[in-house]
């Protein structure tokens, strides 16, 4: 990702990251997310998972450089906003899957994420 010049491309850019994902969910199917993100798949546990899954290590990798540029900065820690993201992200992904892929899983991820970044950056 180009590093931002404002809050604006900022959240553009991590938006984009999430609605690829969406895309993606959608490519895997609604059986497949919604085998996927249950309780029961530990491997969701921030608290055991050694390793971050790519959306998120792109994003934060992407929060630190432009932070450390002066482009933006955070109302929280990057710890506080990963879990934030995270959280955001399984609820859409679950929503979708709950309700059959009958609801539009990018709008909703667009408009929650973009809700909350322009809460969270400045």
């Amino acid at each position: 990702l180009d590093l931002p010049k404002n809050k604006e491309e900022a959240i553009a850019a991590i938006v984009g990251v999430y609605l690829n994902y969406a895309s993606y969910c959608k490519e895997l199917g609604v059986d497949f997310v919604a085998g996927y993100y249950t309780p029961r798949n530990q491997a969701l546990n921030p608290d055991i998972r050694t390793e971050r899954p790519y959306p998120i290590v792109t994003v934060k990798q992407y929060l630190e450089k432009s932070i450390a540029v002066n482009a933006i900065t955070l109302k929280l820690t990057i710890a506080e906003f990963v879990d934030d993201i995270r959280m955001l992200v399984i609820g859409n992904a679950f929503e979708w899957s709950m309700r059959n892929g009958d609801v539009d899983i990018e709008a909703n991820m667009k408009r929650s994420l973009s809700y909350y970044l322009d809460s969270v950056i400045n």
